[in-house]
């Protein structure tokens, strides 16, 4: 069967591949949460690419599969966003072993959920495919453990944004140019995702 890429299939086709390309850079780079930002980036990526293959047309099981890949990189970007700007903002020192572990608990316990929700549907009440021509979008009901994730995640975000601006506020002004560009670049794909979340139409579409 030939396969048909869609315009926004293809978008996040290349938005995986531009963040894939940041991800090896910042690994070649000795700074302050480079090794971060480079996982972060890499996790990112992950997140658009499965989300990708999920517009083309699959079948169900398959694209319930890609949805569970998907989640490996959507768990992971709140927990290294907020690593990566305590690393920035020289804030490092709240992260101690205790608080790396504390925040792997959520994102393993949603992935749980995740891979196993037609037992409870705590994540996804349902999936529904939606064909029309060569697109193939997926409507999903949400569950109640989707909005604890939503909300823990946005947690996380917010106490990295408050790390950003407090320590541009104890830095040199130099140093206060990076933190703006940190600032505004992060908040381009947040303020998308707030969007995503609560303003979008039925059919799905992550930004």
């Amino acid at each position: 069967m030939p396969v048909h890429l869609h315009l926004y299939s293809i978008y996040l086709l290349f938005s995986s591949l531009l963040t894939l390309v940041a991800s090896f850079i910042a690994w070649q780079r000795k700074a302050p949460g480079s090794l971060t930002l480079s996982l972060l980036m890499l996790a990112m990526s992950l997140w658009s690419g499965f989300y990708a293959l999920q517009w083309m047309p699959l079948s169900a099981q398959v694209n319930l599969l890609l949805s569970s890949l998907t989640y490996l990189g959507v768990l992971a970007v709140p927990a290294l966003f907020l690593i990566y700007a305590l690393q920035f903002s020289h804030h490092d020192y709240w992260l101690t072993p205790r608080i790396f572990a504390a925040l792997t608990i959520e994102p393993l316990i949603t992935l749980l959920l995740v891979s196993t929700n037609k037992y409870h549907h705590w994540m996804f009440l349902s999936i529904h495919s939606i064909t029309g021509g060569h697109l193939n979008p997926m409507e999903i009901a949400h569950g109640p453990w989707y909005f604890v994730n939503l909300l823990y995640s946005f947690a996380l975000i917010m106490i990295g944004f408050f790390a950003l601006v407090l320590g541009m506020s104890h830095t040199s002004p130099l140093m206060r140019h990076q933190y703006r560009m940190v600032l505004l670049a992060s908040s381009i794909p947040w303020l998308a995702n707030i969007y995503t979340e609560f303003f979008s139409p039925t059919i799905n579409v992550d930004l």
